[in-house]
């Protein structure tokens, strides 16, 4: 590709910080779209405790022993 030896280097840089600012603007803007639309599509879904029947206060209530982790503890226990 030839280059139009009238353009100046600060014409160049110019061209060249349009160029890396737009790709800026649009990565930023497609990663606000991504989180957007995963955000909505976990507040649109019930979760599995609500599908289950069970209270979402009860289900999601931090740590859980379950009897997968009891045998966890148990085969760990020297």
């Amino acid at each position: 590709m030839k280059r139009d030896k009238s353009e100046t280097p600060q014409a160049r840089n110019r061209g060249r910080r349009e160029f890396m600012r737009t790709l800026a603007i649009g990565g930023g803007a497609a990663t606000l779209v991504a989180a957007t639309a995963s955000f909505t599509a976990e507040a649109s879904e019930p979760s599995s405790a609500a599908k289950a029947g069970e209270t979402s206060t009860t289900a999601s209530k931090g740590y859980h022993v379950t009897a997968h982790i009891e045998e966890y503890y148990r085969k760990a226990a020297l």
